[in-house]
């Protein structure tokens, strides 16, 4: 398995479910760091498109228009603006995940959704409803009335934030390489 992995011939597990288009990444056999550079450029380039939306309300939802309805959520509330952009930045944070994932060993990213099942006890442990909740729950315990805008606009923020502790652990291996990465996954 490790030569094969090594060498970017293994298949990767399933991608998005719901994408409607295969994630095909532009570069394979990256290692951790030279991966999380990539995710982090792409959420930071998201950032921007959101401050930029933010900026021109009115570009904002000529973009979102032809968004769909938010599923687990009233007709309503899914029709606001903030939550249209909070399910956009869910889905462009998923695909980002993923095919980050398919830049790197197949080994890791079959050890990923192992971990998001034994963490989450779910193969979709980040749905958009899942998360939303998680977002309601939280700015509940703050003291926070948790309204719908407000669990959307918090979405929207960390959906263009890394994790800080995969981001540690990416740069611990910086200057390792790949094959070797790979090589300690089945060691």
């Amino acid at each position: 398995g490790f030569v094969l992995d090594a060498c970017c011939l293994l298949p990767h597990p399933q991608g998005l479910p719901f994408s409607s288009h295969p994630l095909q990444p532009l570069e394979r056999g990256l290692a951790a760091n030279e991966i999380r550079v990539r995710y982090k450029k792409r959420l930071h380039l998201w950032s921007n498109h959101v401050a930029a939306m933010h900026q021109n309300k009115s570009q904002a939802i000529g973009d979102l228009a032809n968004a769909p309805v938010v599923q687990g959520m009233s007709p309503e509330e899914s029709r606001l603006d903030e939550c249209r952009l909070a399910h956009a930045s869910f889905v462009e944070r998923m695909e980002a995940r993923v095919s980050s994932r398919l830049m790197g060993s197949a080994g890791s990213h079959l050890l990923f959704i192992l971990r998001d099942l034994l963490v989450y006890r779910s193969f979709a442990p980040f749905s958009f409803q899942n998360l939303f909740e998680e977002k309601r729950r939280r700015l509940k315990k703050s003291g926070s009335s948790a309204t719908t805008k407000e669990a959307c606009n918090e979405l929207v923020r960390s959906a263009t934030r890394s994790n800080q502790g995969y981001d540690d652990s990416a740069a611990a291996f910086d200057g390792v390489g790949y094959v070797l990465e790979t090589f300690a996954l089945y060691a």
